[in-house]
């Protein structure tokens, strides 16, 4: 066998934090097989109520978790996440594909929802309510939380977990963990959405505010993972998602999406390590919790 040709069983692409473990394989129809098992550090978590998504499994551009022994599993034709592309390169084809991905989205919500389906807070959100790690890491960043943020603007954060704002629309079953990093891009200009292993209930809006704090801090360069600025203008990101989604947000939007910022910033913390940089992070946080995450919604 040529040197440069990969074998099959070997993974294409593998991240590793305490949360997740992540590989992407060749599968043999020319796809890609993602599998996701629970790091070292992961917190027990109920699981994935999976026979109830298969209103979702017929739908197009949606790879729905399958169990797989231990992992969970989803096919997908390509092996690069959004988030990657952002990295690789900007223009175009990056904002076409968020495009896309709020398309999906949309695909998503307009689906049934289950009876069995569980009802908000997502897992996410859940860990950074009650912190999940015996770590030293999340036990500071609480710590710096009250000292940095204070404690009405904590309390702000309790309460908006616990119950977002809500618009009084319809519930739709949500992605739960909606980010750049869940929508695989492939070289034929196709999305596809990995959705599954943390849907619950609630306002459509919800998951495009989760989806919106991950793009804000790639386009704006504050992800502490990335610590880079990607060269992509948020307002045309925050455009391409409404605009693939083909709904405009409700008045009630931005609480949601200042969680989803917070809730990375916990995860870095609990399952990759302390950064003196995330007391920088947090120092930002303070003016998107008290303008309830208007410059992440309504991008001026």
């Amino acid at each position: 066998m040529p040197k440069d040709r990969p074998l099959r069983d070997e993974p294409v692409r593998q991240w590793r934090t305490g949360l997740q473990h992540t590989t992407v394989h060749h599968a043999e129809d020319g796809w890609f097989t993602w599998s996701l098992r629970a790091g070292s550090a992961a917190p027990p978590r109920p699981a994935p109520r999976l026979s109830s998504l298969d209103s979702w499994r017929a739908l197009p551009g949606l790879a729905v978790a399958r169990q797989d022994g231990s992992a969970l599993s989803y096919r997908a034709p390509g092996s690069t996440s959004l988030a990657q592309a952002f990295l690789d390169g900007t223009g175009d084809g990056v904002l076409d594909a968020v495009e896309r991905a709020g398309a999906l989205l949309r695909t998503a919500h307009d689906a049934p929802v289950p009876a069995a389906a569980r009802a908000w807070p997502s897992p996410a959100v859940i860990r950074l309510l009650h912190g999940t790690s015996p770590q030293f890491a999340p036990t500071r960043l609480h710590a710096r939380m009250q000292a940095v943020l204070g404690r009405r603007r904590c309390e702000r954060l309790r309460s908006w977990a616990a119950e977002p704002p809500s618009d009084g629309s319809d519930e739709v079953l949500l992605h739960g963990s909606a980010t750049p990093r869940a929508v695989v891009v492939s070289g034929d200009s196709r999305c596809t959405l990995r959705i599954g292993a943390d849907c619950v209930t609630g306002d459509r809006s919800w998951d495009l505010e989760w989806f919106l704090a991950s793009l804000f801090e790639l386009c704006a360069g504050t992800e502490p993972s990335i610590g880079l600025h990607t060269g992509t203008s948020y307002r045309q990101a925050h455009e391409a998602l409404i605009t693939g989604y083909g709904r405009e947000l409700p008045a009630t939007a931005g609480p949601v999406a200042v969680l989803g910022v917070l809730g990375h910033v916990h995860d870095f913390a609990a399952y990759v390590g302390w950064s003196d940089e995330l007391d920088d992070y947090l120092r930002a946080s303070a003016q998107l919790i008290d303008e309830a995450g208007a410059q992440i919604v309504s991008p001026a």
